[in-house]
């Protein structure tokens, strides 16, 4: 008999389970911002509340006045070792206190660091301060404190690479006191202390060059209300083109210059200066010559435009004026450019950025 062959059924597959959907997760809140320390009270009439008042009229002609009485207060304080409720209050300033209240601080903990070096950790602290001016107090007054600003070691190193000269440079005047250097680090001192001669050589012909020229703008107060800021890179002995470009493009509605003989007083951190002005313009324009190939501001102006330029996705946007060099710069070689030798190419290079502003 025919044997018919046995069917074979395939056993169904087995359903998937259903997944379990995922719950959603929540997102947490973002951690709070640390609330800036309130302000002590203390009892009136005691060393305290005396600093206090101290710190707190910093900047006044009052401040002056007391100047010398809470030296003489500090002074004997430290001498009979009741040192302790001035430190209480000093150290704890940066944890509350305005930008001038802790430069204030700062300079009563160098006083006290004459004797006493309870306070080097807390200026070590300040020397990361945003404000430049708050960060040279404190360089300051380690500096005063000597061989005791030794706890603030780590802090004072890595201030001497700090933008500022002056707090780079007190920063090593600090390490001096209480560390050996090395070879390196001397010939740093003697580097910063050629950039400062350098800078005010260059302040006092950049000044010269401003009173011989004719009606600039003054300073502005403020570039948030300019559409346009252009930083004018240039060196000094360049100016009198840079001024004529500044007096038609300051007649221009709603644009700015920022020049370094004008917007840079007397006194002032050049670098530092240099970096503000940086970062209120939108528009690089460097005039390119021999003179400011040689110059390292300039090419230190470059190096900070190109850096600002990357990061922020094209600006400030960078227009090279070549008053009659054979190379380009090369860190600007795709920039927008045009050769300028005379009154015509400058009219002619200044009317066509004005229309690219549509102004």
């Amino acid at each position: 008999p025919s044997q018919q062959a046995a069917k074979i059924v395939p056993k169904p597959e087995p359903k998937p389970e259903p997944k379990a959907e995922p719950e959603p997760v929540k997102a947490e809140p973002p951690p709070p911002k640390p609330k800036k320390k309130q302000r002590p009270n203390f009892a009136p009439g005691s060393n305290e509340e005396k600093v206090m008042q101290h710190i707190q009229a910093f900047g006044t002609t009052q401040h002056g006045m007391m100047k010398k009485t809470m030296e003489m207060g500090i002074s004997f304080a430290a001498k009979t070792g009741a040192i302790g409720p001035y430190l209480d209050v000093l150290i704890d300033v940066p944890n509350w206190g305005t930008d001038l209240e802790i430069m204030s601080a700062c300079e009563l903990l160098g006083l006290i660091g004459k004797y006493n070096a309870s306070g080097a950790t807390t200026l070590g602290k300040v020397l990361k301060h945003s404000n430049p001016y708050v960060r040279e107090k404190a360089a300051e007054a380690l500096v005063k404190m000597k061989k005791n600003a030794a706890p603030a070691q780590a802090a004072l190193l890595e201030a001497t690479k700090d933008v500022s000269p002056n707090v780079s440079k007190l920063a090593y005047q600090a390490l001096k006191n209480f560390k050996k250097m090395s070879k390196e680090e001397k010939k740093r001192i003697e580097f910063i202390a050629q950039q400062e001669k350098e800078l005010r050589e260059l302040q006092a012909k950049s000044q010269q060059k401003l009173q011989s020229s004719g009606d600039l703008k003054p300073k502005a107060t403020s570039f948030d209300e300019f559409d346009n800021v252009f930083f004018m890179s240039h060196a000094v002995d360049d100016f009198p083109w840079v001024e004529k470009a500044v007096k038609e493009i300051e007649s221009w509605p709603g644009c700015r210059c920022w020049i370094c003989e004008r917007d840079i007083k007397p006194g002032d951190d050049w670098m530092q200066e240099i970096y503000k002005g940086l970062s209120s313009a939108n528009w690089f324009l460097l005039f390119w010559s021999n003179n400011s190939d040689n110059s390292k501001w300039t090419r230190e102006e470059m190096n900070e435009a190109k850096q600002k330029n990357i990061e922020s996705g094209g600006v400030p946007r960078v227009s090279v004026i070549n008053l009659g060099k054979d190379e380009w710069p090369a860190l600007f070689a795709r920039s927008q450019s045009a050769k300028v030798l005379s009154d015509g190419d400058m009219a002619s290079y200044l009317k066509n950025l004005r229309s690219q502003l549509g102004v």
